[in-house]
């Protein structure tokens, strides 16, 4: 028997980029998306930064964050 999705594939994001608070720091503020090819080329990473260890805890391979703490994540 087919039972329809409850929500459309993807709308957990369009969620979170709604809310508009950075994942990060928690500010409320206009967001952007940090997203990584798979969660496997994180566990490489010698030093673990607080946006490795939320996108693995939370097995996302998007985390939604405000501009400085993009930048900080890419810098």
């Amino acid at each position: 028997m087919f039972t329809p999705r409850s929500r459309p594939r993807g709308s957990q994001l369009i969620d979170r980029l709604q809310r508009g608070r950075c994942e990060l720091c928690e500010r409320r503020t206009e967001v952007q998306v940090h997203q990584v090819r798979s969660l496997a080329e994180l566990h490489g990473q010698r030093e673990q930064p607080a946006w490795t260890l939320l996108m693995l805890k939370k097995r996302r391979r998007t985390l939604v964050v405000c501009p400085p703490c993009h930048g900080s994540i890419h810098a």
